[in-house]
């Protein structure tokens, strides 16, 4: 899957995807800012388990 797919499934910006992938080890081609990243279905799963700072923990009460 390609970064703009993962953000689409995510429903999240693409900008959020890159930065997660290049601090979490995700395979890419290229160099620099030239880099594509290759998710797995594994590698999906970890971005929807990561912490979300900034985010309001949710009502539940």
């Amino acid at each position: 899957m390609t970064t703009n797919e993962i953000a689409e499934k995510a429903g999240c910006a693409s900008i959020t995807v890159r930065k997660w992938a290049a601090e979490n080890n995700v395979r890419f081609i290229g160099e620099g800012r030239r880099k594509t990243y290759l998710f797995t279905e594994d590698d999906y799963e970890r971005f929807l388990k990561r912490a979300k700072p900034g985010k309001r923990a949710k009502n539940t009460g």
